[in-house]
């Protein structure tokens, strides 16, 4: 059984499309929060550069998405405390059917 410890929102691009041949600006969207369970792979502080230091982090997230095909590129994960993890890029995509629940890598 795995328990929800946070939600994750998906990222979308409203709007961005020609108009008279001239592109417009798209605007990002959140979703509404998807419950999910988040699992750190690494998340660290040794990151540096001149001057200064930057966190590094990835995680594993599991959650359940119904019979949708999820096919976001970017995603925030906000844990259960209300702390924002940040933004992320999709790195991998997987479907487990036998739980019912989606795998993804950020």
């Amino acid at each position: 059984m795995i328990l929800d410890n946070g939600t994750l929102q998906v990222q979308t691009i409203v709007g961005g499309e020609l108009v008279n041949g001239i592109p417009q600006v798209g605007t990002t969207q959140w979703s509404d929060p998807i419950p999910c369970h988040i699992v750190a792979n690494t998340y660290n502080q040794k990151g540096t550069f001149k001057d200064s230091t930057f966190t590094q982090c990835s995680f594993t997230v599991w959650f359940d998405y119904g019979v949708h095909i999820f096919k976001a590129k970017r995603v925030r994960l906000i844990n259960n405390k209300g702390y924002d993890l940040g933004e992320f890029e999709v790195q991998s995509i997987e479907h487990a059917d036998l739980v019912g629940r989606t795998k993804i890598t950020v």
